[in-house]
């Protein structure tokens, strides 16, 4: 994926210490659905992974040509 690179090389290239790993998309999954990505990958994420209390989760949604990125973080919490 175009964008997933340079954004991993941009981390190498900052020197910002982030593991790739860490990193979740569901757009080789899914396609390109928009605005409702978000809420896929989000419900993909929590059905494949473990989230701990209190654990954070950045998100970084692009808009549909990918140049623009809005970025929110969201803290696991106990329901």
């Amino acid at each position: 994926m175009y964008f997933y690179e340079k954004l991993v090389q941009g981390i190498r290239d900052k020197k910002i210490n982030m593991p790739e790993d860490i990193f979740y998309t569901c757009l080789t999954r899914t396609g390109n659905i928009g605005s409702a990505s978000i809420y896929a990958t989000l419900d993909l994420l929590t059905k494949e992974k473990k989230l701990n209390h209190g654990e954070l989760i950045m998100l970084g949604v692009p808009e549909s040509a990918q140049f623009q990125y809005t970025i929110a973080l969201l803290r696991v919490v106990e329901h």
